[in-house]
């Protein structure tokens, strides 16, 4: 079976979601401050490497995209003219997968939120181009004020904890727009305590890599009161899978 890598990470993993929380209607929410619609992604910082007297960018500058060959998952990437059959495989589509790397619980007030056990991260996603996605709603375990959970045990890969994966047919060396649309929610005991709405139409605009980075202002019923900050990685890269 053909094994799918970002460059040198393998792509593997398989997220477990729970069931999805009854209570979706946020009730009082005291001090918590609902985030506004608002881009969360970023585009990877341009990064050079020497080789000989020259250097080659590992992704490409936004001003050349254009011309860049895709990043491609298996494989290498051919140099000058390029067509999807020069890679030795059939990879015409392009996967988006988003990973969450770490989850951190910065306190506010009050000692910040601590919701123990009964305390989970729910997230959906949609892309409006995708033609197969798997969106959720994923959910995993808040930490406690001051703790950081970086590793996801068994539901984890090299490249964290998979929350989205779409493929967007016959879109290799032609992809341009990604528009996607992302929702976080913290829960106490099933109840809503805070939440994120996430809208980006425009920075995914070519196979490459992305940050992707946003807060969850949420209060405890006991008043407590925390940022729950959400880092990870966005891959957009062609593939040769035709389901997910």
């Amino acid at each position: 079976m053909l094994k799918e890598f970002i460059l040198t990470v393998s792509l593997t993993g398989v997220l477990a979601a729970a069931n999805p929380s009854t209570a979706d209607e946020p009730g009082d929410l005291g001090l918590q401050a609902r985030t506004p619609e608002r881009a969360f992604l970023q585009p990877v910082e341009l990064k050079l490497v020497v080789r000989s007297d020259r250097l080659l960018p590992q992704f490409c500058a936004q001003s050349s995209r254009t011309t860049c060959p895709p990043i491609v998952s298996g494989g290498g990437i051919p140099g000058g003219a390029w067509t999807p059959g020069d890679f030795g495989y059939d990879y015409r589509n392009v996967r988006v997968s988003f990973y969450v790397q770490e989850i951190s619980n910065e306190i506010v007030a009050n000692g910040g939120a601590d919701v123990a056990s009964s305390g989970l991260v729910r997230w959906l996603t949609t892309g409006s181009t995708a033609d197969v996605e798997n969106g959720g709603p994923y959910h995993w375990t808040l930490p406690g004020p001051g703790q950081t959970y970086s590793e996801f045990g068994p539901h984890g890969s090299p490249s964290g904890l998979l929350i989205y994966d779409a493929l967007v047919f016959n879109a290799c060396g032609s992809f341009t727009s990604f528009p996607v649309d992302h929702e976080a929610t913290a829960t106490e005991a099933g109840a809503t305590i805070g939440s994120f709405m996430g809208t980006d139409n425009s920075t995914i605009d070519s196979t490459g890599y992305y940050n992707l980075s946003y807060t969850i202002r949420a209060e405890d019923s006991s008043g407590g009161v925390s940022d729950f900050r959400i880092e990870g990685k966005v891959a957009a890269i062609c593939s040769g899978q035709n389901s997910l």
